[in-house]
């Protein structure tokens, strides 16, 4: 069994926005980077984290790795992609951990 099967990609918010065909302003994405090999769990029992702000979160699943890299945190858009590039999660980060043993991204 492999301890970390899937892989981590992460995007930030580039600086620019552009205009939507409605008028609405919508910030950029830059393209994709591989991060590193992960594990995403979802949350299928309902379970809520505590935000940095206090405020009680539902999150959709968390993704486990050996490190955390230093560009992912609060906010950054991510994607999860399995063995066979199937797209498992693609969301924000809402909360980041990093532990003993591992780290964790909630998303």
């Amino acid at each position: 069994m492999i301890r970390y099967p899937h892989t981590l990609y992460f995007s930030e918010n580039a600086t620019d926005s552009t205009q939507s065909l409605k008028g609405n302003w919508v910030p950029t994405l830059a393209p994709f980077s591989v991060s590193g090999d992960c594990r995403e769990e979802p949350n299928g029992s309902g379970r809520t984290i505590i935000l940095e702000d206090g405020k009680a979160y539902q999150f959709s699943s968390v993704i486990y790795l050996s490190s955390l890299p230093e560009n992912i945190k609060s906010g950054v858009t991510i994607r999860v992609v399995d063995q066979n590039g199937n797209v498992r999660l693609e969301g924000k980060v809402a909360r980041v951990s990093k532990d003993r043993k591992n780290c964790r991204i909630w998303v």
